[in-house]
């Protein structure tokens, strides 16, 4: 499946603030002191996102295996041909009247 731009942006900037805020918490620590910064140091458990099943593809039945590909038909020429001396009497017809 194809991931857009915008899912991207997104992913990228959720690190960015991932790790800001691990940055701002372990300054944060450093200050208070090591007794407390050696326990704040400590990796939290990442919360578990809940993934729903993707659903089973369908499997195809007997009766729709042996249905027949449906394609267009082709097209028919439409364009009428014109025999080639009434096409020449006519483009001699326009030239004429404006000479």
């Amino acid at each position: 499946m194809r991931i857009k731009n915008r899912e991207i942006r997104r992913r990228r900037h959720r690190k960015e603030e991932a790790i800001k805020s691990a940055i701002k918490e372990a300054i944060a620590a450093s200050k208070k002191g090591p007794a407390k910064s050696a326990a704040a140091a400590e990796p939290k458990p990442a919360p578990k996102k809940k993934v729903e099943p993707k659903p089973a593809p369908k499997k195809k039945t007997a009766a729709t295996a042996e249905k027949p590909v449906k394609r267009a038909a082709p097209k028919k020429n439409t364009k009428k041909t014109v025999p080639k001396e009434t096409a020449l009497a006519e483009a001699e017809a326009v030239t004429e009247p404006s000479a």
